[in-house]
């Protein structure tokens, strides 16, 4: 990267790192007089809200502007067979998925159910995300049907379980799939007794989460169970008090914080801070995050979300799915404190991860358009987060793979333009099994097809990738005077959250001019900028990095 660019990235981020923290203060002038909001609308309009309505709704989500549940493909359909299971009291299993989105998913179902049962909710199984994998498994479903299930309904799992299915179908057992990973490429969907899935009907107009689509389905069960599209008092404080679970799933699993997910983002990372559950009052405190203070998507993407997924990574997703199901008192604050004990141990093999991959890269006479690397030593539940970090420092798709008994077993993360996915199915005659979305994905193959396969995907990468993506830029939303930028600008910016996917952090560029540049804190670790308008004498800002 040319220093000019370099230099500009750094300066930018510097501003809005100081800018959406509230450090930023005036200095060497007087107060402005620019309340902020003429520099949001300049923002919002750069991503396309234009019109003064459509500002209005994008900053003030409702829950009450959710789109209808039964316009959900297959949510009509399930929920009328689970709300009859439910009045025939049948023997339900949740079969979910061990990262955040798939526990908090199934916690939502979990409860949801329990409402109409006055209190009692349906077992939960998660697969071992080492010794089973991700997905519905032939094996698991038989062995839920000899425990008795008559119905089972999958979270963020199932899409592609075409065997599973049968096995469900062979045993008389009524499956109903609720999943919004990408179907199987051939068209081929599972037969079974409903599915729920936004993109069965083309391209969803809110690319919802595996627990958005689970809560989605609750709306639409507590509408079967009342008989009416309005809800029951006693199921609507129900349903209320699940959206704090949606916020974590959703934020977890990096989908656009646009829509429907803007909503359920806004209304449950503001009631998490009093979360009335005892489990996830404890996780929220076993994150360090008890107190009076607002909680916001980064406190859930980097605090709360990784202690739901160390339990899936280190150990077994259940402890999660039982601290936010049924577990209070001592046991749910020892529960919750194991999670953030597992988070711990998951950051320092992370490290040790990262630190290695990245010198197995350091060692290539020339980066390739996409990573792929191997090593005995790395845990295969933490490769997934291991290759985001290594995609971070390269800017360019990253496969990490563990291996184990001549088998490799790993993840891949990509970057914006490049389908994994798509690169995946290029090299699936390689590779043993695979799924995922365009932005990420996991796979196994056998060691012996390892130089196979990445010749194969390296082949597809470098056609479909403009090396161009390979640097890393910065998009700037608008352009404003030093006098614009102020405590009251930070505060209409921090307006626009919660920030994530498709809803990036403000990003702002000024015309001011740096004055002096220089180190502070403890061993220098911050940078001081103080930066003036040339425009108006006198008038200036101190960022800190």
């Amino acid at each position: 990267m040319a220093f000019r660019q370099w230099h500009a990235t750094r300066v930018a981020a510097a501003v809005r790192s100081t800018l959406m923290n509230g450090l930023t203060r005036r200095w060497m002038g007087p107060a402005a007089s620019n309340p902020g909001d003429p520099l949001v609308d300049r923002v919002l309009e750069a991503r396309g809200l234009g019109d003064r309505a459509q500002r209005a709704t994008f900053l003030e989500p409702r829950l009450s502007d959710l789109a209808d549940p039964d316009a959900l493909p297959g949510s009509a359909t399930a929920a009328a067979l689970l709300a009859d299971a439910c009045r025939k009291n049948k023997r339900i299993h949740i079969y979910g998925d061990y990262d955040a989105d798939g526990i908090t998913a199934a916690a939502v179902l979990h409860h949801a159910i329990a409402a109409t049962r006055s209190g009692e909710g349906p077992a939960i199984y998660i697969p071992h995300r080492v010794d089973e994998g991700y997905g519905m498994h032939p094996e698991a479903i038989e062995r839920l049907a000899d425990d008795g299930a008559e119905v089972i309904i999958s979270v963020d799992c199932g899409i592609t379980a075409i065997d599973a299915a049968d096995v469900a179908r062979q045993r008389g057992i009524d499956l109903i799939i609720t999943d919004h990973h990408q179907p199987r490429s051939d068209g081929k969907l599972p037969r079974c007794a409903a599915i729920v899935h936004p993109a069965l009907d083309g391209e969803p107009g809110t690319p919802l989460a595996g627990v958005g689509v689970a809560f989605t389905l609750a709306r639409s069960l507590a509408r079967a169970w009342g008989g009416a599209a309005v809800v029951t008092d006693r199921l609507r404080q129900r349903l209320n008090a699940l959206v704090p679970l949606v916020a974590i799933g959703t934020v977890a699993d990096l989908v656009p914080l646009v829509e429907d997910n803007r909503r359920l983002v806004r209304s449950g990372a503001a009631a998490l801070s009093n979360a009335a559950d005892p489990g996830l009052a404890a996780l929220v405190r076993a994150a360090g995050l008890s107190g009076e203070r607002a909680i916001g998507s980064g406190d859930i993407a980097f605090r709360i979300a990784p202690l739901l997924n160390a339990a899936g990574r280190l150990a077994h997703a259940s402890a999660g799915a039982d601290l936010l199901t049924h577990l209070d008192g001592p046991a749910a604050e020892t529960t919750a404190q194991h999670l953030a004990t597992l988070n711990r141990d998951r950051q320092a093999a992370q490290k040790e991860i990262v630190e290695q991959a990245l010198a197995q890269v350091d060692e290539m006479d020339e980066v390739p358009p996409i990573i792929v690397l191997a090593d005995e030593r790395w845990h295969r539940g933490i490769v997934g987060v291991a290759a985001s970090k290594v995609q971070d420092r390269h800017h360019r798709p990253v496969i990490l793979l563990a291996e184990e008994d001549g088998q490799l077993h790993g993840s891949g993360r990509s970057i914006s333009g490049y389908s994994i996915l798509d690169g995946l199915d290029a090299a699936a005659s390689h590779l043993a099994r695979y799924g995922g979305h365009v932005m990420a994905a996991g796979l196994t193959l056998r060691s012996t097809d390892f130089a196979a396969f990445i010749e194969a995907i390296t082949s597809h990468a470098a056609a479909e990738i403009d090396p161009q993506r390979f640097t890393p830029s910065v998009t700037i939303d608008a352009t404003a005077a030093i006098g614009e930028l102020d405590l009251a600008a930070a505060d209409g910016l921090e307006r626009m959250a919660p920030f994530g996917m498709g809803n990036p952090r403000p990003v702002v560029r000024t015309t001011g001019v740096v004055r002096s540049v220089g180190r502070m804190g403890r061993e220098g670790a911050h940078l001081e900028i103080r930066i003036f308008d040339g425009r108006a004498r006198g008038r200036g800002i101190r960022c800190i990095w």
